[in-house]
């Protein structure tokens, strides 16, 4: 849901460029690859050399629109690579499945998100998109969005046809010129 969010509304850009967070099983590559035109470039954010190992047999499988350059895995953090490449992205993809600081720990105050926000809006370029798949609705995140800049959005996901859990999805994006 999040790559389809992100990707479609960027598809017609001359050479739409997105940032996912983490290999996981590979689904937002291949979701992202499908959604994409060959001409845009899909950039992963993978510091886990185990994890760029094991997916070295499932990537180069990408679908048949795929070309050279079209697809990388950073060796990096997240923070890294947002830091390597101000306004270089169209869209950014995020999924919090685990604990980090300041995301996650519900009720923070707007105030302790303002420099990871601020780093993944420096990161994208005017009217980029930003997608934060998390398991629960922080209303502080949505305001600290809202506050550096963002236009947001939040709706729950339906769960997966095996699971009771819902999950939220936060779209933000960034207006034309500021």
């Amino acid at each position: 849901m999040a790559v389809i969010e992100v990707c479609q509304p960027i598809a017609a850009k001359r050479q739409p460029r997105i940032l996912i967070e983490g290999l996981g099983l590979g689904t937002a590559v291949h979701k992202a690859a499908k959604v994409l035109p060959p001409r845009g470039k899909i950039s992963v954010a993978e510091p886990v050399a185990d994890l760029r190992r094991w997916h070295g047999n499932h990537l180069p499988n990408l679908p048949s629109n795929a070309q050279p350059g079209h697809f990388q895995v950073l060796q990096e953090s997240l923070s890294a690579a947002l830091a390597a490449q101000p306004s270089t992205f169209d869209g950014i993809i995020v999924e919090l499945d685990y604990p980090i600081e300041p995301f996650l720990v519900q009720g923070t105050r707007p105030a302790h998100y303002k420099l990871e926000l601020e780093q993944l809006k420096s990161a994208l370029r005017p009217r980029g998109r930003l997608a934060i798949h998390c398991p629960h609705k922080d209303v502080q995140l949505l305001k600290a969005l809202s506050q550096v800049g963002f236009e947001v959005e939040h709706r729950l996901v339906a769960p997966h046809k095996r699971s009771k859990a819902r999950d939220h999805l936060v779209l933000a994006a960034l207006p034309q010129e500021e």
